[in-house]
């Protein structure tokens, strides 16, 4: 049904008059197909609405924001696409469950990044209690030259 129509020398109301008569059309069009073909619509679906690109070219519109700036088209396309969500034309989208897959992907790469964090601690934590067995029999070696010492010190004294 890709036809123009032909706004010249029409004042916007007139041609805001002209889409919705256009758009009613195409409906009317749509729903004698759509009994006979239940997938109709389907080259008009986009994202689980109806695409205003090929809706406004099947219609004739100048563009697709004249869907849009058209307060009557607005609603005529929000009660078409809530029919056709009643009917299963039209599937709706859980934007709750895509939220809720973003944050188990962003809640994955936190915990891999804790548990990451986790091991170098563990890791530097074995080290450090090395270290400090090493430094305790250090010191115990140095307690011992220290005691050693005293005693010569003190016997020379005597």
């Amino acid at each position: 049904m890709d036809k123009k129509i032909n706004i010249e020398g029409l004042s916007g109301k007139q041609i805001s008059v002209l889409y919705v008569a256009a758009f009613e059309a195409w409906l009317a069009e749509m729903a004698d197909l759509y009994f006979k073909d239940r997938q109709v619509f389907k080259a008009f679906i986009y994202a689980g609405k109806l695409n205003n690109v090929t809706v406004a070219k099947a219609c004739g519109f100048k563009n697709r924001k004249n869907i849009n700036t058209n307060t009557h088209l607005v609603e005529l396309m929000e009660t078409i696409e809530a029919d056709l969500l009643a009917v299963g034309v039209l599937v709706a989208k859980p934007a709750k469950a895509d939220q809720a897959d973003k944050t188990e992907t962003l809640d994955d790469k936190a915990i891999k990044k804790l548990k990451a964090e986790v091991n170098r601690l563990q890791a530097e934590n074995v080290e450090l209690q090395t270290r400090l067995e090493s430094t305790k029999i250090s010191a115990g070696r140095l307690s011992e030259h220290a005691a050693v010492l005293l005693e010569i010190e003190n016997m020379g004294k005597e």
